[in-house]
């Protein structure tokens, strides 16, 4: 008896087999079928063989057994069901083999991918305390003339001829809108955030709505989905001073000032904190007058006249909303890509142990089975 016979006959103490599958396994020994099943794997092949038997042929072994032997019919019927079985059986160890080669190869990737986003957290944790910082400087003197020229568009008018044109209020038959957004992404939800709310404005806009659009993730959602883009600024960077955004404002002073537009509104995403950041939608023009009582509303003289003192004041306002939004959602960027990349650190990091413990199991596995196969190639020589 060969080698690959006896070990196919072995036995479980408590398990023995009947006379129809000890029968089925011998022909298979015999007429070559195992063959190609490699020593260690011959007890794993019959457990499964004869499972895949009594599900598909429940009646094979039985027959077999009553007629104590094997016709031609049987035989060739025996044959094509064991034949039928092995490609099942050779892709289960093939995906095991697969496994011993991809689970290193996830590994290493793994790690690289951690490597570099944790390279990315502390990038963006250092660029985000200092937009932090320019944020947090700059909002006094943003929230200050924002209050000074609500004040002053709450004042009692006097000629209309003498109001400014950044103050005056007509129809809204066309509205402009500055879409403030990331160049890049790899920053959670942010941009998808804000061009929600953008999409949100514009359909529920009575008027057409014509774009200034910052940034490339916002220039991508407009683009595609809208119609009215009117300018595009991108690559300003992370480190940007007024002159960077003074472009825009003109952009939005000449237009709100020759009447192509009759509202104007900001979109950016305003920081709170470093693991909160909110989208909003503010309107710069017409300036929203301040609430007065009656001895606030005095009226002012201006020197050398109101023209020349609004001409030089309200410009200003719309440069500094602007520059001012865009410093807000470079902190915001910044906050929300440290976040999101210290979280995909955390997951490679967790996803890298898991697969430790993979590539220690398949190994040990590996070590099992080379072992069994030793011993049992010992056990049938000397027997």
């Amino acid at each position: 008896m060969s080698v690959k016979a006896t070990e196919a006959l072995k036995q479980g103490q408590y398990q023995p087999l009947n006379l129809g599958d000890e029968v089925m396994i011998l022909f298979a020994v015999n007429s070559g079928l195992m063959q190609d099943v490699p020593l260690e794997r011959v007890g794993a092949f019959e457990e499964q063989l004869l499972r895949h038997l009594n599900a598909t042929q429940p009646d094979l072994g039985r027959t077999i057994g009553e007629a104590g032997n094997i016709s031609d019919e049987v035989g060739n019927q025996l044959t094509t069901a064991i034949n039928d079985f092995k490609p099942t059986f050779a892709a289960k160890r093939n995906v095991r083999k697969n496994h011993m080669i991809i689970v290193p190869s996830r590994y290493v990737s793994v790690e690289n991918t951690g490597k570099v986003t944790n390279a990315m957290s502390l990038i963006a944790a250092s660029k985000m305390r200092r937009a932090q910082m320019a944020v947090i400087e700059g909002r006094p003197y943003a929230e200050k003339i924002h209050d000074v020229i609500a004040t002053l568009a709450a004042q009692p008018a006097g000629d209309e001829d003498t109001v400014h044109p950044l103050l005056q209020v007509r129809p809204v038959n066309r509205v402009g809108l500055v879409v403030i957004t990331p160049d890049r992404g790899l920053a959670g939800g942010m941009h998808a955030t804000i061009n929600r709310r953008v999409a949100q404005f514009i359909l529920n806009s009575a008027a057409p709505v014509r774009s200034i659009v910052v940034g490339r993730k916002g220039r991508d959602f407009l683009v595609r989905y809208t119609e009215g883009v009117q300018a595009i600024f991108t690559d300003l960077g992370d480190r940007i001073s007024l002159a960077d955004t003074t472009a825009i404002s003109r952009l939005v002073i000449e237009g709100y000032s020759e009447g192509e537009v009759d509202e104007v509104y900001v979109a950016y995403t305003r920081f709170l904190s470093t693991m909160q950041q909110q989208a909003v939608m503010e309107r710069i023009l017409p300036v929203e007058p301040a609430e007065l009582d009656s001895t606030q509303r005095v009226g002012y003289i201006y020197e050398p006249d109101a023209n020349t003192v609004l001409s030089a004041l309200l410009p200003q306002f719309v440069e500094m909303q602007v520059y001012h939004a865009v410093l807000e959602s470079i902190a915001s960027e910044q906050s929300a890509r440290m976040v999101a990349m210290r979280s995909a650190t955390d997951n490679a990091n967790q996803l890298s142990s898991d697969l430790t413990l993979v590539m220690n199991k398949l190994r040990q596995d590996s070590i099992t089975n080379e072992l069994l196969d030793l011993v049992g190639g010992q056990i049938a020589q000397e027997g």
